[in-house]
């Protein structure tokens, strides 16, 4: 897992070195760029070289320091550019800002060149034609052509690099360059090495240069060097490759970078893979114990079944039973429910009498409320009455006195004797 996640990390940074942003030194990082312009080395002495996709121009340097007569270097990255002619523009070196499929327009007032190189570009472009027949067209008689492509497939397994707008194996490369630039001269394969290195005691290069990017333009050539063959499970092909490059016009000799490791750190990666081997080894056979476990409980559930199948009238006996207290058990759990919808439908309707009768006591309260107030206003006007009646009949008393004081006296009593016959029967009546 930590070797995919650094070979994961190592691609997503390979889209692009960047030489002023303070990115790290890494060497496999550095010898998997330089690996490929180190095929050039020998072969751009003198001659007119175009480098697409160029990024920060780091290999347009060293092509021109290795005796290429001129270099022009093309991206379509405006900030790549820049950063080229501030990093790398010597004399000698043009940076151009243009589209690795449109380079017609680009180069339009240069003449052909001797070499082109255009490593990891392919798989960023939408037109891969126009790509491919602007190399062709912008190549001198004789001239070689150097094309290189990663496979993502195997570098990057299911996981998709947001860069590349599409994967190719080694058959697609083969078949989209050929289509056009016709049969290469070369195939070859890039890829991780393994190996040893012997150096001087106070090698200034085993000794590291510090962090900075720029350290991978540092470095001396080996006096001598040599490919062994790989190891059994450690061989490559075009599937196992790290990236594919084709050459046409010539044939290039092998390219071989490497940087110092300390030997923990060489040896490490391997120790883990041999402990996981023998811990895959050691799973793999329990595996098989567990496997046949299994297999020797199986057999004896199937003759205890073999065994038990005289008793299978009973079992469906049983069966049935259950089939029949499950009936019943249904059956109860149906009534119970139809007699929970009455008890609901009864619950109901008192509901709806108890709302009614809750009705009617507030209208009957509501009509007390009414004739206790009529009964007041009716006792009222009674004692209205009583009183404007009692005031009467102290008025007619009052002059039925008076009428019987005068019948009384002497001068009036000879004509008074009617009248006061009739207050005698007044007063009678009043008391």
């Amino acid at each position: 897992m930590r070797a995919a996640l650094l070979i994961f990390f190592f691609e997503k940074m390979a889209e692009r070195l960047h030489f002023n942003t303070g990115m790290a030194y890494e060497s496999m990082l550095a010898a998997e760029h330089l690996a490929r312009y180190w095929l050039l080395r020998d072969v751009c002495k003198g001659k007119r070289v175009l480098d697409v996709a160029c990024g920060e121009g780091y290999g347009s340097s060293l092509l021109r320091r290795w005796g290429a007569s001129s270099v022009v270097g093309v991206d379509i990255s405006e900030d790549a550019i820049a950063n080229a002619v501030e990093k790398f523009g010597v004399e000698g070196i043009s940076y151009r800002l243009g589209d690795a499929s449109k380079l017609g327009g680009t180069l339009a007032d240069e003449e052909k060149f001797d070499l082109i190189a255009c490593f990891e570009t392919m798989e960023h472009v939408q037109d891969v034609l126009g790509l491919l027949r602007g190399l062709r067209d912008h190549l001198a008689p004789r001239g070689i052509i150097a094309i290189s492509c990663p496979n993502d497939s195997e570098v990057m397994g299911d996981q998709p690099n947001e860069f590349h707008l599409r994967r190719y194996t080694f058959a697609e490369f083969q078949a989209a360059t050929t289509a056009v630039l016709g049969g290469a001269e070369q195939w070859l394969l890039g890829t991780p090495v393994i190996g040893f290195g012997v150096c001087d005691l106070n090698d200034r290069w085993a000794q590291g240069m510090g962090s900075d990017l720029s350290n991978m333009l540092q470095g001396t050539d080996a006096v001598s060097s040599r490919f062994l063959p790989a190891q059994i499970g450690h061989e490559i092909s075009a599937q196992k490759a790290h990236f594919y490059v084709g050459v046409w016009g010539d044939q290039l000799p092998r390219s071989l970078i490497a940087a110092p490791i300390a030997y923990r750190a060489y040896v490490g990666p391997w120790n883990s893979w041999v402990a996981a081997r023998e811990e895959n080894e050691r799973l793999l056979a329990e595996q098989a114990r567990q496997d046949e476990r299994h297999a020797a409980a199986m057999a004896q559930q199937a003759r205890e079944l073999d065994a038990g199948r005289p008793q299978l009238p009973q079992r469906n006996q049983e069966i049935q039973q259950l089939e029949s207290e499950i009936g019943a058990y249904k059956t109860q759990v149906a009534s119970e429910r139809s007699a929970r919808l009455v008890m609901a439908s009864k619950l109901h309707e008192r509901n709806v009498q108890h709302q009614q009768l809750t009705e009617n006591l507030r209208w009957l309260g509501q009509r007390a409320a009414e004739l206790e107030s009529a009964q007041r206003i009716t006792d009222d006007m009674r004692r209205a009455a009583d009183e404007a009646l009692r005031a009467v009949t102290s008025r007619g008393y009052r002059a039925v006195q008076c009428y019987y004081r005068l019948y009384e006296h002497g001068a009036t009593r000879w004509f008074m004797r009617p009248a006061r016959r009739l207050a005698a029967a007044v007063r009678r009546v009043l008391k």
